[in-house]
Formats: C-alpha cells, sequence, structure tokens
C-alpha cells in the first residue's frame, strides 16, 4: 500500500508517526506535487532508480534488531550470481596455489560478488514490502571446466515486514 502525506499540513509529523507505528515505511521525506496521484507517480520513479534497498535490513539469524518485532513472514527468497575470474587474475591465483598463501585477487572478486548477491537479494525483498531479510547465508562455488573458472554466490534468506515495538 502506498500513502502520500502533505508534509506541509499541521497534522503530517501525527500522520507520520501513526504510520510508522502501523508498520509502514517512509521510503522518500518529500517531494514536490500538485496532487496524491503526481506524488505517487513521482515516488514510483523515484523508487525505480533506488537500486541499493538499503534501507531492507540483513541478519544471520532470525534476530534484527531489538526495537522490531516481525509481523509477517514472505517465505524463502534467493539471489545468485555467476562472474567468470579473469584470465591475468587466474594466472596470479596459480602462483598462490603453488607457493602458498592467500590469493587477494581472488578475496576481492568474492568480496564483489557477495555484495551483487546480497544487493539482488535486497531487491526481492523490497518487490515483496518487506524491511527486512533473516536468516542470510551466502554459498560460495567454483565452477570450472575446459581451463575455465568462475564464480557462483548464492544468498538465501526469508523476507519480513517488521514493525516497531
Amino acid at each position: 500500500m502506498i500513502l502520500p502525506v502533505d508534509l506541509l499540513s499541521e497534522s503530517s509529523s501525527e500522520e507520520i508517526k501513526s504510520l510508522l507505528s502501523q508498520g509502514f515505511v517512509i521510503l522518500f521525506e518529500n517531494c514536490e506535487a500538485e496532487s496524491s496521484e503526481q506524488a505517487l507517480k513521482i515516488w514510483r520513479i523515484q523508487k525505480e532508480n533506488v537500486t541499493e534497498c538499503n534501507h531492507i535490513k540483513t541478519s544471520t539469524s532470525s534476530f534484527i534488531l531489538p526495537n522490531l518485532v516481525i509481523i509477517e513472514n514472505k517465505g524463502v527468497i534467493t539471489a545468485s550470481i555467476v562472474a567468470g575470474t579473469n584470465i591475468l587474475a587466474d594466472f596470479f591465483a596459480r602462483f598462490s596455489d603453488l607457493f602458498g598463501g592467500k590469493s587477494s585477487t581472488y578475496i576481492a572478486e568474492i568480496d564483489n560478488i557477495k555484495e551483487q548477491a546480497l544487493r539482488e537479494l535486497r531487491k526481492k525483498a523490497d518487490s515483496l514490502s518487506c524491511n527486512a531479510i533473516i536468516n542470510v547465508s551466502i554459498d560460495v562455488d567454483e565452477i570450472s571446466g575446459n581451463n575455465k573458472s568462475m564464480l557462483m554466490v548464492t544468498a538465501v534468506g526469508t523476507a519480513v515486514k517488521t514493525c516497531e515495538q
């Protein structure tokens, strides 16, 4: 449900407090519009331009924050990212394999793919109108064949709606 609030009205502060207490999420602080319909149109455009979904909280357990209570469980969501490693990185990583030590090139690539997978997971939660993901886990696999290797990262979690207690 999307509700526009006239921030210039005298009752806007109470309206926002009431909406927050009911579990609504304030996505954008304001926009200039002549009507509620125009405000909703602007909001939809703004929402399409938001790609990070940083307002979605994530947790590796079923606990999010002490003041948040889960009010609805939307089920398990997954996001998988498959990315090829570049040939030069593979070449230098082989030296690390032969002589020991960490391959900082692979570690950086895996971290990058993990962030992409978490970003996709947050987008899926957002599309379900959820504001948190619990029990998040990340699995990293190598897919190889024909002297080529790719990394696959899968992020899994449960999309939930929360509200402040």
